[in-house]
């Protein structure tokens, strides 16, 4: 059985610490339970002292977002807690990255080390939000833009600090940057649910959908890195697209577009989910993506009962592009 990873992120200050204490401390024997991996910026860090857990439960890499580094070294990591006697009873991992780096190395990392595909698996990406200060923060900070569109939940903290209508407008932003994420509310003073924090699998699901199988295209593009700290691309408006068709598509047209565009945006295209109709096959197929690696997989879910919807997250996305190149596969 695959160990499930909570990856939870969010920029400085936003909370991440103080919300898993509150979940670790809801969970018996949680020291034997859950393995916690503290990613921090410098040769000194003190989150992980700030952790309230035993300390050998504790893993601390101190490599901030050099990506390359981190990747070599969090793939060590997690297979060294795997391999110690402990695993056996081992029910959940949290990564808890620091506050001013880009989640893709991690995602990346467990999601394509073959190493670390047979003992764990990436269950869902929390972006702890800080509503009072995030919008000022992510028109300034490239990284807390992308730490919200890697998202599958958002848990927003000083929630009980904003008007009304300064809450709907912050919800509205959040939705734009990332509509496949959902939220969850945090306050110090309750104890946060574990049933919204752990065993989510949220990271490879997709919306409407109760499970996927086995069968499936799968693509990588690995020679091929995208991550913030080896490109920049002078542009930071992070932006979604969303397609639609009630049309059935050929599955080698499918893959052949799919791959013409992650190459076409060549690392600015960042999240991107979806159900397909696709040509011959009575079942809904399921894409997901991060950046330059996809999969396609067969549902459960009947094609004839749904329609082709793509949602598309990255920075200053072609649109126009998207939607003709699009539309010539379709048609």
């Amino acid at each position: 059985m695959l160990v499930p990873i909570t990856v939870v992120t969010g920029f400085l200050g936003s909370g991440k610490t103080t919300v898993i204490n509150n979940v670790i401390k809801q969970v018996d024997n949680s020291d034997e339970k859950i393995s916690i991996i503290v990613n921090e910026f410098g040769e000194v860090g003190v989150d992980h002292d700030l952790l309230q857990t035993s300390s050998e439960k504790i893993i601390q890499l101190n490599n901030g977002c050099v990506c390359c580094n981190l990747r070599e070294d969090l793939v060590s990591c997690l297979r060294e807690i795997m391999k110690h006697p402990s695993a056996q009873v081992l029910e959940a991992i949290v990564i808890e990255t620091t506050g001013v780096a880009d989640p893709l190395p991690i995602i990346r990392a467990i999601q394509t080390s073959p190493y670390l595909r047979p003992i764990v698996r990436l269950d869902s990406v929390i972006s702890v939000v800080d509503v009072v200060n995030v919008m000022k923060n992510s028109e300034e900070v490239p990284e807390v833009r992308q730490q919200l569109a890697y998202a599958d939940r958002f848990i927003l903290t000083k929630s009980e600090q904003l008007e009304t209508a300064k809450k709907q407008e912050l919800l509205d932003h959040l939705s734009k940057v990332n509509p496949l994420a959902d939220v969850r509310y945090f306050s110090k003073d309750k104890s946060f649910l574990t049933s919204d924090f752990f065993n989510l699998e949220l990271f490879d699901a997709v919306k409407e959908i109760e499970g996927l199988v086995s069968e499936g295209h799968i693509n990588n593009h690995t020679n091929f890195c995208s991550c913030h700290s080896c490109n920049e691309h002078g542009q930071n408006e992070f932006e979604s697209v969303v397609l639609t068709t009630p049309n059935y598509i050929p599955e080698n047209k499918l893959v052949r577009w799919l791959d013409e565009v992650v190459l076409y945006f060549e690392g600015a295209l960042y999240r991107y989910k979806g159900l397909i109709r696709i040509e011959d096959r009575e079942l809904m197929g399921a894409l997901q993506g991060v950046v330059t690696h996809y999969e396609l997989n067969l549902t459960s879910q009947l094609a004839e009962d749904s329609l082709t919807k793509l949602v598309f997250i990255g920075k200053s996305l072609d649109k126009k592009y998207l939607e003709d190149s699009f539309k010539k596969v379709t048609n």
